[in-house]
């Protein structure tokens, strides 16, 4: 089973941190910018991956399950 992964952030430091991660293993992500400026992570489909309207959003997506 083969999983893919996307980061939804920002230029922050915990985001920043996860993508360091991402690159040094290898494994390969998407990324997602959220412009918490123009207040993106407040729109309805941010907010459905996290309620709480915050940034880093990690999301697996897991092929076969």
């Amino acid at each position: 089973m083969t999983s893919s992964y996307e980061l939804h952030g920002a230029k922050t430091g915990n985001c920043v941190r996860v993508a360091i991660g991402f690159e040094e293993t290898g494994i390969d992500y998407l990324v997602n910018i959220v412009d918490l400026m123009q207040g993106q992570h407040f729109t309805r489909s941010h907010r459905a991956l996290n309620p709480a309207a915050q940034v880093l959003v990690l999301v697996e997506t897991r092929a076969g399950g």
